[in-house]
Formats: C-alpha cells, sequence, structure tokens
C-alpha cells in the first residue's frame, strides 16, 4: 500500500503572504495572485509607480502613457480623469506654443529674404 504525504490529523499549514501589486493574501503554494493575475515575487510593477507613470506622462512620451496609467491602480478613477485632462491640456499647449515659434521663425526668414 502506497503511503500518503499526509497522515490522518495532519495538517497543512500554508505560509499567507501578500501580492506585490494588489496586497491580497496570496498562499506559499500560489504562483499568481488569484486576484490580480500578477506573478508571485515579481512585486509591484513599473506602472504601479506614481511616479514613473506621472514622469511617462509629462516629460518622456506624453498622452502614449495613457493607457499605462489606466492600467495602474495606484490611482483612483477620479485621478485618473484629472490626470488624464491635465496631460491633454499640457500636451496641447506645447503644440500651440510651438506653433507660435514656428510662425515666429518663419516671420524672421521671410524678413530676412526680403520677401
Amino acid at each position: 500500500m502506497q503511503e500518503s504525504h499526509f497522515q490522518r490529523g495532519d495538517e497543512l499549514s500554508l505560509a499567507e503572504t501578500t501580492c506585490g501589486r494588489c496586497k491580497e493574501p496570496m498562499d506559499s503554494v500560489d504562483r499568481f495572485c488569484r486576484y490580480c493575475g500578477n506573478k508571485r515575487g515579481s512585486g509591484a510593477s513599473f506602472q504601479d509607480r506614481p511616479m514613473v507613470i506621472l514622469g511617462l506622462l509629462f516629460l518622456v512620451i506624453g498622452p502614449l502613457a495613457l493607457p499605462l496609467l489606466w492600467r495602474s491602480t495606484s490611482f483612483t478613477r477620479n485621478q485618473k480623469i484629472g490626470i488624464s485632462i491635465a496631460n491633454l491640456a499640457f500636451i496641447g499647449a506645447l503644440v500651440l506654443a510651438m506653433a507660435a515659434v514656428f510662425r515666429t521663425y518663419m516671420k524672421m526668414i521671410l524678413e530676412l529674404s526680403g520677401m
């Protein structure tokens, strides 16, 4: 007769840890979080770090980072809406400023060429 790994009365004690992303409890045998699907031991991803997302939105890639903002669990829905509006307004202001600079330089070039 084959022996069982667990004898009668023995209980499997599972050391619980928490997920690095959603902070829900995870059993020691879980490889992925049951709530958010995050891989065990991977910790919080970069998209869950608020300063990284804000830096990408306002300093690096602008509105192309909006999907990262909306996937992040670090912001509430109202914060995401406000940040999205602020980002689009910021980008709009940059475009208008660039257009004004372009017009100024075009005037200067036309004046210098004598037209």
